[in-house]
């Protein structure tokens, strides 16, 4: 007949709980660990997306004053109409305008990660 005594029952089984509620914390460390990191990682890539998109702003806003610097010197030229040059130059700045306030918008949101 085998027997255990009281006390070694006692130390296996709070060893054992200690154990399990040790693994416990660490893979609850772990898990927070990995949201952490995703965490980071997903705002990485958003600040990387939104410098993307203020870059091609900031592009097309330059390309846009080459644009109207061109259609200004054929009025000038009389290569196009004045009033062709008006409307022309009325579209760009109306688009300059939206795609600058866009950039702002999207620069201003990346300051607030």
């Amino acid at each position: 007949m085998h027997f255990i005594r009281k006390e070694t029952l006692k130390r296996f089984v709070l060893q054992r709980i200690f154990d399990v509620t040790a693994l416990f914390f660490d893979d609850a460390m772990a898990f927070e660990e990995a949201a952490r990191k995703q965490r980071f990682q997903e705002a990485e890539k958003d600040t990387k997306k939104r410098k993307r998109e203020i870059a091609q702003a900031e592009k097309r806003i330059a390309e846009l004053d080459r644009i109207f610097k061109r259609i200004y010197e054929d009025d000038i030229s009389g290569t196009i109409s004045h009033e062709r040059f008006l409307k022309l130059s009325a579209d760009y700045e109306a688009e300059q305008k939206k795609t600058d306030g866009a950039g702002q918008d999207m620069a201003g949101s990346g300051r607030k990660l």
